[in-house]
């Protein structure tokens, strides 16, 4: 064999190996505690917690004391002479989709006419449930578009071996190389 075909099919095996891992890498060590924390923090549901928040934000209405151990935002609004309270109690300025809060509204407030609704964010365990499931299919299809984005780019760096053009297979691995390599140097010290 001479030197050309030796290089190509060096460069085929490279590529191959080098999208594997680089595929294995991703999945499992950034891609895969990702989702997996993603999806238990949507799955899990504390009705003990929105029951703190409840009283929490029935003592604030009550008492007229605007702090408690919870994150708390209240908002006073009035339209047509009638005064319109909304407390937020828990993880409101998260906006992901498992935080937990419980927003409060008192129409009529201070008045005898008084009407107070409470609204959780996350309405029961089954909604988190449902929440979770969908997540996690979501990232099924991410998966699924990033091995197809590998695949895509796998052929690429084979076309390439074997129009002799190695250039154009090492520069791109190389360049990942580095990039996940600074990634991994910037998130050490962050």
């Amino acid at each position: 064999m001479n030197r050309q075909k030796l290089a190509t099919i060096g460069c085929i095996i490279l590529s191959i190996v080098f999208s594997v891992l680089l595929g294995i890498f991703i999945h499992f060590k950034a891609f895969m505690p990702k989702v997996s924390n993603v999806y238990e923090k949507l799955l899990y549901y504390s009705e003990d917690l929105y029951k703190e928040y409840q009283e929490e934000a029935e003592r604030i209405i009550v008492s007229h004391e605007y702090t408690c151990q919870y994150p708390v935002k209240t908002t006073i609004y009035s339209k047509n002479g009638r005064t319109t309270l909304i407390i937020e109690v828990g993880q409101y300025d998260e906006g992901l989709g498992y935080s937990d809060y419980l927003t409060a509204t008192v129409k009529n407030f201070e008045t005898n006419e008084q009407e107070v609704t409470f609204k959780r964010n996350r309405k029961s365990a089954e909604d988190a449930y449902e929440s979770a499931e969908r997540y996690r299919t979501l990232m099924g299809t991410f998966t699924l578009v990033f091995i197809f984005i590998l695949i895509i780019f796998t052929a690429y760096l084979i076309i390439n071996s074997l129009k002799g053009l190695y250039r154009r297979v090492l520069t791109p691995i190389l360049f990942i190389v580095v990039d996940i390599v600074i990634i991994i140097a910037m998130l050490h010290f962050l």
